[in-house]
């Protein structure tokens, strides 16, 4: 959260880590217990995915975050998010799509088998949520909502093209980096309640 006088107040308890599971209705709110100090905030940003540092493969044990985890051979740690759907590819039939956006790998020479990854990628990113302006009072509480069109993440500002992309995406880090910078644009929306 960023105050009009240019200072962070950042959200750094263990609970920094929220993954949303549409299937899991509690996953659909976010508790924050780290003490807000009262005062004018100008905006709230937050990681989409989660840092190096913090991206450790077995930190959760139990579902469903445990079941978020990136393979080892790709960077291991966990996804930043599955988006699981289907599309009309152009040759008319209706395809699975796997948009799953986590650690990216460098192959040597183009040849995409894990035996050929020289290095990886942290694809996370900030994002800054327009119109999350806010005051707080002392011992006071908010309701903020962070919305999700999912639409965006095909179409602004680049196109997503599955039947150029193909359905999984988790060794393809071009598609991955297209997906981040679309989800860095106009994803992500937040209405103070």
């Amino acid at each position: 959260m960023h105050r009009a006088d240019g200072s962070v107040q950042i959200i750094d308890e263990w609970k920094d880590i929220h993954y949303v599971d549409t299937d899991i209705e509690s996953t659909q709110t976010w508790q924050v217990y780290d003490p807000i100090e009262p005062g004018d905030y100008e905006k709230i940003s937050f990681t989409f995915g989660i840092s190096e540092e913090k991206n450790q493969s077995l930190m959760f044990l139990n579902p469903p975050e445990r079941d978020m985890f990136w393979p080892e051979l790709l960077g291991g740690g966990y996804h930043y998010m599955k988006l699981n759907g289907k599309w009309l590819a152009d040759d008319g039939m209706v395809k699975p799509f796997d948009f799953h956006l986590g650690i990216g790998q460098i192959y040597a020479g183009g040849i995409v088998i894990p035996d050929s990854i020289t290095g990886f990628i942290q694809n996370y990113f900030e994002v800054e949520l327009p119109g999350s302006s806010f005051t707080i009072a002392d011992n006071d509480t908010i309701n903020f909502e962070i919305r999700m069109n999912v639409e965006n993440w095909f179409q602004n500002p680049h196109i997503y093209n599955h039947d150029v992309w193909g359905g999984d995406i988790m060794q393809n880090q071009d598609a991955m980096k297209m997906g981040c910078e679309n989800g860095g644009e106009d994803v992500f929306s937040g209405v103070l309640e």
